[in-house]
């Protein structure tokens, strides 16, 4: 299993949120064997929470255009 590695007597998770393998705009979660990169406030998620690798985790959170959405802002024309 990746992310996991044996002495010959015991396992250990590979804590990958260490590394920095999630991009800035989100927030690393380790999990056994992998890790999970969730977008933070202000970013939409648009690829998969789980990662395999730091490459499966790059464009996984898209900026969110506030004052494009009136409903997502208060302000002013």
């Amino acid at each position: 299993m990746a992310g996991v590695y044996a002495n010959g007597r015991n396992c250990y998770d590979n804590n990958e949120c260490a590394l920095g393998l999630c991009p800035h705009s989100s927030d690393c979660t380790n999990t056994v064997g992998s890790f999970q990169c969730k977008c933070k406030d202000g970013y939409k998620q648009v690829g998969p929470e789980e990662c395999k690798s730091y490459f499966g985790c790059q464009n996984i959170c898209e900026d969110i255009d506030e004052c494009a959405d009136p409903s997502l802002n208060d302000c002013s024309p």
